[in-house]
């Protein structure tokens, strides 16, 4: 057996949210049973790297030696910037290895981390209820030893998408954003399509609620550009409403023919030269390339190495916008 159990790797479900439930419901069965940014911190414009969420290449993470093979590779590809995922709430461990030696890998094949996805046990539960704070230090403590900026709250069972369910993540992510804080650090939450439907009388969905009471002292937010137009959703309109909120985004493209499916980036439909140059006024300062399914046979290193290449040819660039 590998360092982290099969249901890690190589998932097939049908959507990214049932892969998140099996991960960290798995993990934790595993374990149990064996308003506007603020003026100083969102004030850079966006760093000059070429970042990856480890997600995409779970495929390739069988053991500690594979570990290293792939971030090899990912370095090989010009990633300097990985964004962890897989973090365990019972043993405090990536994929079953110590945020010190991620870290030390990542360093090795010359990529730092700058932020994570952290779940909180209760948002993979059916019963919407205050989310437990005592484990805010060792998710702290896991994101240091990666060498980490932000903490960032990725998903939810669908039942959390209610009004109800929306002051009880905002609690939450604005003590963990507190707690940050003291640490230098800051929590974000990470979007995806189901946050943009209205949860109350006001026409106002689950995301307004959540940009509306997130406190921009101490809580960012990682625009998932995939599930944004997913929604129906222009992130530019976003952007104008809440200018340098958007500091991390997630990059990934959407088939041309069958907006369920996912593509490398700069093959599909979405239009990259307009969302970036808008990229100033949304805050950005790092973005990470994610594909969470590969199509047509390809591998996951595959479509990693397709998306880096059009991203070093396109995206770092200087960006303009040709007159209409």
């Amino acid at each position: 057996m590998g360092l982290f159990p099969p249901y890690i790797v190589g998932l097939k479900q049908k959507s990214y949210r049932m892969r998140l439930h099996t991960l960290f419901i798995g993990i934790a069965a595993v374990t149990l049973f064996s308003c506007q940014a603020p003026e100083s911190e969102n004030a850079t414009l966006a760093h000059e790297e070429l970042g990856y969420q480890v997600y995409t290449i779970r495929e390739n993470l069988g053991d500690s030696a594979a570990i290293d093979g792939a971030l090899a590779s990912a370095g090989e590809m010009g990633f300097t910037l990985a964004e962890s995922f897989g973090w365990s709430p019972m043993d405090h461990m990536f994929l079953g290895i110590s945020g010190a030696n991620w870290n030390r890998m990542l360093h090795d094949h010359g990529q730092h981390s700058v932020s994570g996805h952290y779940m909180p046990l209760e948002l993979l539960g059916h019963e919407v209820k205050a989310i437990d704070s005592a484990g805010i230090p060792a998710m702290l403590d896991a994101a240091e030893a990666m060498g980490q900026h932000w903490v960032i709250i990725p998903w939810m069972m669908p039942e959390w998408v209610t009004a109800e369910g929306a002051i009880h993540v905002t609690n939450y992510v604005n003590t963990l954003g507190r707690q940050a804080k003291k640490r230098g650090m800051r929590a974000a939450y990470h979007n995806h399509d189901f946050e943009f439907q209205v949860v109350n009388e006001a026409g106002q969905s689950f995301y307004d609620l959540l940009l509306a009471h997130c406190d921009p002292r101490w809580v960012d937010f990682e625009m998932d550009l995939f599930w944004v137009a997913k929604a129906g959703q222009d992130p530019l309109r976003w952007f104008a409403q809440h200018p340098g909120r958007f500091v991390l985004w997630h990059v990934k493209d959407m088939d041309p023919q069958d907006s369920s499916l996912q593509v490398p980036v700069g093959q599909g439909q979405i239009n990259w030269t307009r969302i970036f140059a808008a990229r100033e006024q949304a805050g950005m300062q790092y973005y990470f390339i994610e594909q969470d399914e590969c199509q047509a046979g390809k591998a996951a290193m595959e479509c990693l190495k397709e998306s880096s290449e059009y991203a070093k040819a396109s995206l770092n660039a200087p960006i303009t916008i040709p007159e209409e």
